[in-house]
């Protein structure tokens, strides 16, 4: 392996050490595709398919003869006709697959999170949803715009599912994230944001600010016979010394960044939606804050 991979590596262990953060946890009686998920500052690691299934899969996506798997990847070796940049030779890969009920119940239905084929403006992807049927899976529609990562899956009263989904985006060494509450339709998607969260370790900052969720456990919390889901989020903000030009350079010196704090929210399923236990209202309360500071700073 290169040194300097090497380095980066070590490096990357020591922040994540310094802040206490652990691996990030999503406990649940579901598991989501099959998938082994991580997160934290650094970029989530997409577990690999059986190629069988994704090339049955993508067979629904893929125009006729651009079905790619290799390395370790599955997609369309050139952009669908149906996306922003048909038949650029760009690619368009799975990032990840949710199995479930979305939209028409005693079905099996699949959403496919697409990246490439679409300009940054539109996520850089998309999702697909697919319906098994007995000749196949088939698409039902493909949404731009949309990119889903580590979500759980909720069977709402409807008979269908809705999604607890987290997702992010970097810019400038700064990560941007939102918890968000996704519900499908024959139209489409809709995503109603619950909890926002920030994370600017990468940029190497003087003022260290991570507001993170680094648990998602799932439980029948109020006792009505429907999971919940408590959401522990870190929160961490600091100064580093003014010896040091950051954050990360302090670590990789072995400064001792102190302890992210940990802090629980509830949220309760009613069959529809989340919503936040009147117990976690201070926590909430507390997190935004802490997000608000950052934001008049900036």
């Amino acid at each position: 392996m290169h040194p300097i991979i090497i380095s980066a590596f070590l490096t990357c262990v020591l922040i994540l050490a310094s802040l206490g953060y652990p691996e990030t946890s999503y406990a649940s009686e579901e598991t989501v595709s099959g998938q082994s998920q991580s997160g934290g500052p650094l970029k989530r690691l997409v577990s690999r398919f059986s190629s069988t299934r994704e090339s049955l899969m993508l067979s629904a996506i893929c125009d006729p003869g651009t079905i790619t798997l290799k390395k370790g990847q599955a997609g369309c070796a050139r952009c669908p006709s149906f996306t922003g940049q048909s038949g650029d030779a760009g690619g368009f890969s799975i990032e990840n697959i949710i199995t479930g009920i979305f939209l028409k119940p005693n079905t099996s239905e699949a959403l496919l999170n697409m990246t490439g084929c679409e300009s940054r403006a539109n996520a850089s992807g998309g999702l697909v949803l697919l319906r098994q049927g007995k000749g196949g899976w088939n698409r039902i529609w493909y949404r731009p715009g949309h990119q889903l990562t580590d979500c759980l899956n909720f069977r709402t009263t409807r008979n269908v599912q809705s999604l607890l989904c987290n997702r992010s985006d970097v810019a400038q060494g700064i990560e941007n994230g939102e918890l968000v509450w996704v519900s499908l339709d024959e139209n489409g998607v809709k995503v109603s944001p619950l909890m926002s969260w920030y994370d600017n370790i990468q940029r190497n900052p003087r003022e260290l600010v991570v507001v993170y969720p680094s648990r998602m456990f799932r439980s029948d919390f109020n006792q009505d016979g429907r999971s919940d889901v408590r959401i522990t989020f870190r929160l961490l903000e600091h100064r580093i010394p003014t010896k040091y030009s950051g954050a990360l350079d302090a670590i990789e010196q072995g400064y001792q960044v102190p302890e992210a704090q940990k802090l629980g929210v509830i949220y309760l399923f009613d069959g529809l939606n989340l919503v936040v236990h009147p117990n976690s209202e201070k926590a909430v309360d507390t997190i935004r804050d802490l997000l608000n500071r950052h934001t008049e700073k900036h």
